[in-house]
Protein backbone atom coordinates (compact mmCIF):
# COMPACT_ATOMS: atom_id res chain seq x y z
CA UNK A 1 0.00 0.00 0.00
CA UNK A 2 1.51 3.34 -1.11
CA UNK A 3 2.21 5.75 1.75
CA UNK A 4 3.55 9.15 0.65
CA UNK A 5 3.38 10.95 3.99
CA UNK A 6 3.94 9.80 7.58
CA UNK A 7 0.49 9.40 9.24
CA UNK A 8 -0.21 11.82 12.07
CA UNK A 9 -0.66 9.02 14.59
CA UNK A 10 2.75 7.54 13.72
CA UNK A 11 4.36 10.91 14.44
CA UNK A 12 2.57 10.94 17.78
CA UNK A 13 3.98 7.54 18.76
CA UNK A 14 7.45 8.40 17.43
CA UNK A 15 7.49 11.60 19.50
CA UNK A 16 6.66 9.60 22.62
CA UNK A 17 9.44 7.03 22.20
CA UNK A 18 12.21 8.92 20.37
CA UNK A 19 14.10 9.75 23.59
CA UNK A 20 14.68 6.03 24.16
CA UNK A 21 16.92 5.93 21.10
CA UNK A 22 19.06 9.02 21.76
CA UNK A 23 22.16 6.88 22.40
CA UNK A 24 21.70 4.75 19.28
CA UNK A 25 23.44 6.02 16.12
CA UNK A 26 21.09 3.90 13.97
CA UNK A 27 17.75 5.17 15.30
CA UNK A 28 16.90 8.58 13.91
CA UNK A 29 13.34 9.94 13.88
CA UNK A 30 12.85 8.79 10.29
CA UNK A 31 13.87 5.22 11.15
CA UNK A 32 11.43 5.09 14.07
CA UNK A 33 8.57 6.30 11.85
CA UNK A 34 9.56 3.86 9.10
CA UNK A 35 9.46 0.81 11.37
CA UNK A 36 6.19 1.88 12.99
CA UNK A 37 4.62 2.20 9.52
CA UNK A 38 5.85 -1.30 8.65
CA UNK A 39 3.76 -2.76 11.49
CA UNK A 40 0.78 -0.42 11.14
CA UNK A 41 0.39 -1.23 7.45
CA UNK A 42 1.08 -4.96 7.93
CA UNK A 43 3.99 -4.98 5.46
CA UNK A 44 5.93 -8.21 4.97
CA UNK A 45 9.51 -6.94 5.23
CA UNK A 46 11.84 -3.95 5.08
CA UNK A 47 12.05 -4.04 1.27
CA UNK A 48 8.27 -3.83 0.91
CA UNK A 49 8.32 -0.86 3.26
CA UNK A 50 10.84 0.89 1.00
CA UNK A 51 8.83 0.16 -2.16
CA UNK A 52 5.65 1.62 -0.71
CA UNK A 53 7.02 4.53 1.36
CA UNK A 54 9.44 6.73 -0.65
CA UNK A 55 10.24 8.83 2.42
CA UNK A 56 11.40 5.78 4.42
CA UNK A 57 15.04 5.00 5.16
CA UNK A 58 16.94 2.50 3.04
CA UNK A 59 16.63 -1.23 3.71
CA UNK A 60 20.26 -1.46 4.87
CA UNK A 61 19.89 1.45 7.29
CA UNK A 62 16.68 0.03 8.76
CA UNK A 63 18.29 -3.39 9.12
CA UNK A 64 21.11 -1.87 11.17
CA UNK A 65 18.56 -0.06 13.32
CA UNK A 66 16.64 -3.28 13.98
CA UNK A 67 19.78 -5.06 15.20
CA UNK A 68 20.57 -2.23 17.66
CA UNK A 69 17.15 -2.23 19.34
CA UNK A 70 17.08 -2.28 23.18
CA UNK A 71 13.81 -3.81 24.48
CA UNK A 72 14.25 -3.22 28.23
CA UNK A 73 14.33 0.56 28.01
CA UNK A 74 11.45 0.49 25.56
CA UNK A 75 9.14 -1.56 27.81
CA UNK A 76 10.00 0.53 30.87
CA UNK A 77 8.88 3.64 28.96
CA UNK A 78 5.69 1.92 27.81
CA UNK A 79 4.83 0.77 31.35
CA UNK A 80 5.39 4.25 32.83
CA UNK A 81 3.33 5.75 30.02
CA UNK A 82 0.33 3.55 30.88
CA UNK A 83 0.65 4.36 34.60
CA UNK A 84 0.89 8.09 33.87
CA UNK A 85 -2.20 8.12 31.66
CA UNK A 86 -4.35 6.41 34.30
CA UNK A 87 -3.12 8.89 36.95
CA UNK A 88 -3.51 6.62 39.97
CA UNK A 89 -7.01 5.43 39.03
CA UNK A 90 -6.06 1.74 38.77
CA UNK A 91 -8.03 -0.09 41.48
CA UNK A 92 -9.08 -3.63 42.39
CA UNK A 93 -12.72 -3.07 41.39
CA UNK A 94 -12.40 -1.86 37.80
CA UNK A 95 -9.05 -3.36 36.79
CA UNK A 96 -7.25 -6.69 36.89
CA UNK A 97 -4.09 -8.24 35.53
CA UNK A 98 -4.16 -11.18 33.12
CA UNK A 99 -1.39 -13.60 32.15
CA UNK A 100 -1.27 -15.94 29.17
CA UNK A 101 1.08 -17.15 26.45
CA UNK A 102 0.62 -17.08 22.70
CA UNK A 103 2.20 -19.00 19.84
CA UNK A 104 4.21 -17.28 17.11
CA UNK A 105 4.97 -19.77 14.30
CA UNK A 106 8.15 -18.85 12.39
CA UNK A 107 10.42 -20.77 10.07
CA UNK A 108 14.12 -20.44 9.27
CA UNK A 109 17.51 -20.45 10.97
CA UNK A 110 18.77 -17.99 13.55
CA UNK A 111 15.32 -17.18 14.99
CA UNK A 112 15.55 -16.18 18.65
CA UNK A 113 14.13 -18.77 21.08
CA UNK A 114 12.60 -20.81 18.25
CA UNK A 115 11.74 -24.44 18.81
CA UNK A 116 9.04 -27.07 18.64
CA UNK A 117 6.05 -26.17 20.79
CA UNK A 118 2.54 -27.41 21.48
CA UNK A 119 -0.55 -25.22 21.43
CA UNK A 120 -4.32 -25.67 21.41
CA UNK A 121 -4.08 -25.85 17.60
CA UNK A 122 -1.42 -28.56 17.63
CA UNK A 123 2.35 -28.67 17.26
CA UNK A 124 4.26 -25.83 15.59
CA UNK A 125 7.81 -24.51 15.13
CA UNK A 126 8.49 -20.97 16.27
CA UNK A 127 8.32 -18.90 19.44
CA UNK A 128 6.11 -18.92 22.52
CA UNK A 129 5.56 -15.51 24.10
CA UNK A 130 4.27 -15.03 27.65
CA UNK A 131 2.54 -11.70 28.32
CA UNK A 132 1.06 -9.85 31.28
CA UNK A 133 -1.61 -7.22 30.54
CA UNK A 134 -3.68 -4.67 32.40
CA UNK A 135 -7.41 -5.16 31.78
CA UNK A 136 -9.60 -2.06 32.03
CA UNK A 137 -12.91 -3.79 32.80
CA UNK A 138 -15.13 -0.73 32.29
CA UNK A 139 -13.70 0.07 28.88
CA UNK A 140 -13.28 -3.58 27.94
CA UNK A 141 -9.66 -3.29 26.75
CA UNK A 142 -6.34 -4.95 27.57
CA UNK A 143 -3.06 -3.03 27.61
CA UNK A 144 0.31 -4.87 27.42
CA UNK A 145 2.61 -4.37 30.41
CA UNK A 146 5.32 -7.00 30.09
CA UNK A 147 6.34 -10.03 28.04
CA UNK A 148 9.07 -12.63 27.61
CA UNK A 149 10.02 -15.23 25.01
CA UNK A 150 9.84 -18.58 26.76
CA UNK A 151 12.86 -20.85 26.47
CA UNK A 152 13.02 -24.59 25.81
CA UNK A 153 14.35 -26.97 28.47
CA UNK A 154 17.70 -27.37 26.71
CA UNK A 155 18.25 -23.58 26.71
CA UNK A 156 20.65 -22.30 29.44
CA UNK A 157 18.12 -19.53 30.27
CA UNK A 158 15.23 -21.98 30.74
CA UNK A 159 12.64 -21.15 33.40
CA UNK A 160 9.19 -22.55 34.03
CA UNK A 161 6.47 -20.29 32.61
CA UNK A 162 5.05 -19.91 36.13
CA UNK A 163 8.39 -18.62 37.44
CA UNK A 164 8.73 -16.23 34.49
CA UNK A 165 5.27 -14.83 35.26
CA UNK A 166 6.15 -14.36 38.96
CA UNK A 167 9.36 -12.51 38.04
CA UNK A 168 7.58 -10.22 35.58
CA UNK A 169 4.89 -9.46 38.17
CA UNK A 170 7.48 -8.57 40.80
CA UNK A 171 9.13 -6.16 38.35
CA UNK A 172 5.77 -4.52 37.61
CA UNK A 173 4.96 -4.08 41.30
CA UNK A 174 8.37 -2.49 41.90
CA UNK A 175 7.57 -0.06 39.09
CA UNK A 176 4.33 1.01 40.80
CA UNK A 177 1.61 -1.23 39.35
CA UNK A 178 -0.92 -1.86 42.17
CA UNK A 179 -1.45 -5.42 43.47
CA UNK A 180 -4.83 -5.95 41.82
CA UNK A 181 -6.35 -9.41 41.09
CA UNK A 182 -4.62 -11.62 38.54
CA UNK A 183 -6.63 -13.91 36.22
CA UNK A 184 -5.44 -16.84 34.13
CA UNK A 185 -6.78 -19.88 32.31
CA UNK A 186 -6.66 -23.46 33.59
CA UNK A 187 -3.10 -24.05 32.31
CA UNK A 188 -1.75 -21.59 34.89
CA UNK A 189 -3.84 -22.96 37.76
CA UNK A 190 -1.05 -24.90 39.45
CA UNK A 191 -0.58 -25.36 43.20
CA UNK A 192 2.86 -23.74 43.16
CA UNK A 193 1.73 -20.70 41.16
CA UNK A 194 -1.37 -20.13 43.30
CA UNK A 195 0.64 -20.44 46.53
CA UNK A 196 3.33 -17.99 45.41
CA UNK A 197 0.72 -15.42 44.39
CA UNK A 198 -1.07 -15.85 47.73
CA UNK A 199 2.21 -15.22 49.56
CA UNK A 200 2.78 -12.09 47.45
CA UNK A 201 -0.58 -10.71 48.55
CA UNK A 202 -2.24 -11.07 45.14
CA UNK A 203 -5.74 -12.45 44.63
CA UNK A 204 -5.50 -15.15 41.96
CA UNK A 205 -8.57 -16.12 39.94
CA UNK A 206 -8.49 -18.91 37.41
CA UNK A 207 -10.38 -21.71 35.75
CA UNK A 208 -10.11 -25.15 37.31
CA UNK A 209 -10.20 -28.37 35.33
CA UNK A 210 -13.08 -30.62 36.27
CA UNK A 211 -10.75 -33.51 37.21
CA UNK A 212 -9.11 -31.65 40.12
CA UNK A 213 -9.36 -33.45 43.46
CA UNK A 214 -10.99 -31.44 46.26
CA UNK A 215 -12.54 -31.78 49.72
CA UNK A 216 -14.50 -29.53 52.07
CA UNK A 217 -12.26 -29.70 55.15
CA UNK A 218 -8.56 -29.80 55.92
CA UNK A 219 -8.90 -33.02 57.92
CA UNK A 220 -6.73 -35.93 56.77
CA UNK A 221 -9.57 -38.36 57.45
CA UNK A 222 -11.72 -36.85 54.69
CA UNK A 223 -11.18 -38.45 51.28
CA UNK A 224 -10.47 -36.45 48.16
CA UNK A 225 -13.48 -36.20 45.86
CA UNK A 226 -14.52 -34.81 42.47
CA UNK A 227 -15.82 -31.28 41.94
CA UNK A 228 -19.11 -32.51 40.46
CA UNK A 229 -19.83 -34.69 43.51
CA UNK A 230 -19.15 -31.97 46.07
CA UNK A 231 -21.29 -29.39 44.26
CA UNK A 232 -24.25 -31.78 43.90
CA UNK A 233 -27.26 -30.50 45.84
CA UNK A 234 -25.90 -27.00 46.56
CA UNK A 235 -28.31 -24.11 46.00
CA UNK A 236 -27.96 -22.27 42.70
CA UNK A 237 -27.81 -18.48 42.62
CA UNK A 238 -27.93 -16.17 39.62
CA UNK A 239 -26.10 -13.09 38.39
CA UNK A 240 -26.26 -10.99 35.27
CA UNK A 241 -29.18 -9.31 33.51
CA UNK A 242 -31.70 -10.40 30.87
CA UNK A 243 -30.05 -12.64 28.25
CA UNK A 244 -26.72 -12.60 30.10
CA UNK A 245 -28.07 -14.36 33.21
CA UNK A 246 -25.90 -17.19 34.56
CA UNK A 247 -26.48 -19.56 37.46
CA UNK A 248 -23.79 -20.63 39.88
CA UNK A 249 -23.02 -22.58 43.03
CA UNK A 250 -20.21 -21.63 45.38
CA UNK A 251 -18.27 -23.41 48.08
CA UNK A 252 -15.06 -23.14 50.10
CA UNK A 253 -12.88 -26.08 49.12
CA UNK A 254 -9.43 -27.45 49.76
CA UNK A 255 -7.73 -28.32 46.47
CA UNK A 256 -5.14 -31.09 46.39
CA UNK A 257 -1.55 -29.85 46.89
CA UNK A 258 -2.77 -26.40 48.02
CA UNK A 259 -2.57 -25.84 51.79
CA UNK A 260 -5.33 -23.22 52.07
CA UNK A 261 -8.97 -23.09 51.08
CA UNK A 262 -10.20 -21.51 47.86
CA UNK A 263 -13.55 -20.03 46.95
CA UNK A 264 -14.75 -22.22 44.05
CA UNK A 265 -17.82 -21.66 41.87
CA UNK A 266 -19.55 -23.90 39.34
CA UNK A 267 -21.26 -21.89 36.58
CA UNK A 268 -24.29 -22.95 34.51
CA UNK A 269 -26.05 -21.45 31.50
CA UNK A 270 -29.46 -22.20 33.01
CA UNK A 271 -30.90 -23.35 36.31
CA UNK A 272 -31.90 -26.84 35.19
CA UNK A 273 -28.48 -27.89 33.87
CA UNK A 274 -26.90 -30.75 35.79
CA UNK A 275 -23.29 -30.21 34.69
CA UNK A 276 -21.59 -26.79 34.84
CA UNK A 277 -19.78 -25.45 31.79
CA UNK A 278 -16.82 -24.34 33.95
CA UNK A 279 -15.35 -24.17 37.45
CA UNK A 280 -13.60 -21.01 38.61
CA UNK A 281 -11.64 -20.50 41.83
CA UNK A 282 -10.00 -17.69 43.78
CA UNK A 283 -7.30 -17.70 46.45
CA UNK A 284 -9.37 -15.00 48.20
CA UNK A 285 -11.84 -16.96 50.33
CA UNK A 286 -13.93 -13.82 51.06
CA UNK A 287 -14.69 -12.91 47.44
CA UNK A 288 -18.21 -13.45 46.09
CA UNK A 289 -19.03 -15.87 43.29
CA UNK A 290 -20.36 -13.06 41.10
CA UNK A 291 -17.09 -11.17 41.50
CA UNK A 292 -15.05 -14.24 40.58
CA UNK A 293 -17.02 -14.61 37.36
CA UNK A 294 -16.72 -10.88 36.60
CA UNK A 295 -12.94 -11.01 36.79
CA UNK A 296 -12.58 -14.25 34.88
CA UNK A 297 -14.82 -12.94 32.11
CA UNK A 298 -12.41 -9.97 31.82
CA UNK A 299 -9.60 -12.46 31.07
CA UNK A 300 -10.95 -12.85 27.54
CA UNK A 301 -9.56 -9.39 26.72
CA UNK A 302 -6.01 -10.76 26.60
CA UNK A 303 -7.15 -13.18 23.88
CA UNK A 304 -8.69 -10.24 21.99
CA UNK A 305 -5.38 -8.38 22.35
CA UNK A 306 -3.42 -11.29 20.86
CA UNK A 307 -5.91 -11.47 17.97
CA UNK A 308 -5.66 -7.74 17.21
CA UNK A 309 -1.86 -7.74 17.39
CA UNK A 310 -1.51 -10.68 15.03
CA UNK A 311 -4.32 -9.80 12.62
CA UNK A 312 -3.65 -6.08 12.26
CA UNK A 313 -0.13 -5.21 13.45
CA UNK A 314 2.21 -8.00 12.20
CA UNK A 315 2.99 -9.00 15.79
CA UNK A 316 6.26 -10.98 15.88
CA UNK A 317 6.44 -11.44 12.11
CA UNK A 318 9.39 -9.23 11.13
CA UNK A 319 11.63 -11.57 9.06
CA UNK A 320 14.92 -10.37 10.60
CA UNK A 321 17.07 -12.76 12.59
CA UNK A 322 18.53 -12.38 16.04
CA UNK A 323 17.37 -11.44 19.53
CA UNK A 324 17.04 -7.69 18.97
CA UNK A 325 14.91 -8.16 15.85
CA UNK A 326 12.62 -10.57 17.73
CA UNK A 327 12.07 -8.02 20.50
CA UNK A 328 11.47 -5.15 18.09
CA UNK A 329 8.81 -7.22 16.28
CA UNK A 330 6.95 -7.44 19.60
CA UNK A 331 7.61 -4.02 21.17
CA UNK A 332 6.60 -1.73 18.30
CA UNK A 333 3.17 -3.36 17.78
CA UNK A 334 2.64 -3.02 21.56
CA UNK A 335 3.43 0.70 21.42
CA UNK A 336 1.02 1.15 18.51
CA UNK A 337 -1.87 -0.62 20.19
CA UNK A 338 -1.39 1.34 23.44
CA UNK A 339 -1.41 4.59 21.47
CA UNK A 340 -4.52 3.59 19.50
CA UNK A 341 -6.32 2.75 22.75
CA UNK A 342 -5.19 5.66 24.92
CA UNK A 343 -4.25 8.52 22.55
CA UNK A 344 -7.26 8.56 20.24
CA UNK A 345 -8.97 10.70 19.14
CA UNK A 346 -6.39 13.39 19.96
CA UNK A 347 -3.44 11.64 18.38
CA UNK A 348 -5.11 9.67 15.62
CA UNK A 349 -8.38 11.48 14.90
CA UNK A 350 -10.35 8.27 15.62
CA UNK A 351 -13.21 7.17 17.83
CA UNK A 352 -11.70 5.26 20.77
CA UNK A 353 -14.89 3.18 21.07
CA UNK A 354 -14.16 1.49 17.72
CA UNK A 355 -12.42 -1.86 17.42
CA UNK A 356 -8.70 -1.92 16.64
CA UNK A 357 -9.50 -3.37 13.22
CA UNK A 358 -11.78 -0.49 12.33
CA UNK A 359 -9.29 2.08 13.64
CA UNK A 360 -6.44 0.70 11.57
CA UNK A 361 -8.62 0.33 8.47
CA UNK A 362 -9.57 4.02 8.73
CA UNK A 363 -5.92 5.05 9.16
CA UNK A 364 -4.91 3.00 6.09
CA UNK A 365 -7.72 4.39 3.95
CA UNK A 366 -6.93 7.97 5.00
CA UNK A 367 -3.27 7.42 4.16
CA UNK A 368 -4.11 5.95 0.73
CA UNK A 369 -6.46 8.84 -0.07
CA UNK A 370 -3.83 11.42 0.83
CA UNK A 371 -1.18 9.52 -1.14
CA UNK A 372 -3.33 9.39 -4.28
CA UNK A 373 -4.10 13.10 -3.97
CA UNK A 374 -0.39 13.85 -3.62
CA UNK A 375 0.50 11.74 -6.67
CA UNK A 376 -2.12 13.51 -8.82
CA UNK A 377 -1.12 17.05 -7.86
CA UNK A 378 2.67 16.67 -7.40
CA UNK A 379 3.78 14.57 -10.34
CA UNK A 380 7.28 16.08 -10.52
CA UNK A 381 8.17 16.08 -6.82
CA UNK A 382 11.21 14.23 -5.48
CA UNK A 383 9.00 11.89 -3.43
CA UNK A 384 7.14 10.80 -6.58
CA UNK A 385 10.46 10.37 -8.41
CA UNK A 386 11.79 8.22 -5.57
CA UNK A 387 8.61 6.14 -5.55
CA UNK A 388 8.98 5.41 -9.28
CA UNK A 389 12.58 4.34 -8.76
CA UNK A 390 11.82 2.12 -5.77
CA UNK A 391 8.96 0.41 -7.59
CA UNK A 392 10.81 -0.06 -10.87
CA UNK A 393 10.08 -3.50 -12.33
CA UNK A 394 13.74 -4.14 -13.06
CA UNK A 395 14.39 -4.23 -9.30
CA UNK A 396 11.78 -6.85 -8.39
CA UNK A 397 13.36 -9.26 -5.84
CA UNK A 398 16.22 -6.80 -5.41
CA UNK A 399 16.94 -4.13 -2.84
CA UNK A 400 14.89 -1.00 -3.65
CA UNK A 401 16.86 2.24 -4.13
CA UNK A 402 16.17 5.86 -5.08
CA UNK A 403 16.97 7.13 -8.56
CA UNK A 404 19.68 9.44 -7.24
CA UNK A 405 21.43 6.44 -5.71
CA UNK A 406 21.24 4.57 -9.01
CA UNK A 407 22.74 7.53 -10.89
CA UNK A 408 25.59 7.79 -8.39
CA UNK A 409 26.33 4.07 -8.74
CA UNK A 410 26.42 4.45 -12.52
Amino acid sequence: MINIRVPQGIRKVADQIKNIFLDSPHFGYNNICSLLVLFLFDLENLSELGRNSPWASSTSELSRAVQSFEPNRFMRRLQKSILRRYKGKINADDFCLAVDDTDNPKYGKGIFRAGNWKSSKGKYFGQKILMIVLVDIKRGIALPLSYEFLAKKDDPDYQLAFDVAIRLLQELFELGIPKIPLVADSWFFSADFATKLKNMGIDFIGEMKSNRKVKKTTQHSECWSSLLKLFAGLKKKKFGKKKAVKWYQECLLRVKKIDFKLRVIAVYNNRKERNPFAYYASTNSEISGARIFKFYKARWKIECLFRDLKQWLSFGRLPCRGENAAHLAVCLPLALIVSLRLDSPQGWGLDKRDSIGKMISIVRENSLEKSLDFLVHNKESKLVDDLRARRDRSRVNKKCVNRTAEEMAA
